[in-house]
């Protein structure tokens, strides 16, 4: 099918690290720096969202394995003090962006996975499914516009 994505970063030099990467795989993206949803309301209403937003809380940073904690950035790692933050974003105004029936795809802390599921209860959501990663912890929201 054809398919038009677009990748947002909120950190330049991560989009151009992004930018660079899918260049050499050979993948037509289109890449746009901004915080949140912000750069999706040009295009909206989109099918989906798929998001890696910061979700780690800032109690767990210490405890993160080394090579994560050293060498990425502190604000893609963690959103500050509301570790839901971005999800509350999401399953507030998100519907707003979405196509009838569109899809809201986020990775998120498993130890928040059940919380930030609970974000998702109202009536804007028609289903709402964590899934496991290959860990068996809970690493993925998956939440279908009503």
């Amino acid at each position: 099918p054809d398919l038009s994505v677009l990748a947002t970063e909120i950190s330049a030099p991560a989009l151009a690290l992004a930018r660079r990467n899918a260049k050499a795989l050979g993948i037509k993206l289109d890449f746009v720096e901004g915080d949140g949803l912000t750069p999706v309301l040009e295009i909206a209403p989109v099918d989906m969202i798929v998001s890696n937003p910061p979700y780690v809380p800032q109690e767990n940073i210490a405890g993160l394995e080394p090579e994560v904690r050293d060498h990425e950035p502190i604000d893609a790692l963690c959103p500050g003090p509301d570790a839901l933050r971005f999800y509350r974003l999401f399953a507030e105004e998100a519907p707003r962006y979405l196509t009838p029936e569109g899809w809201l795809l986020a990775e998120l802390e498993a130890d928040l996975a059940e919380a930030t599921a609970a974000l998702f209860s109202s009536p804007d959501w028609r289903f709402v499914e964590l899934r496991r990663d290959m860990q068996g912890k809970y690493r993925f929201i998956c939440a279908q516009r009503a």
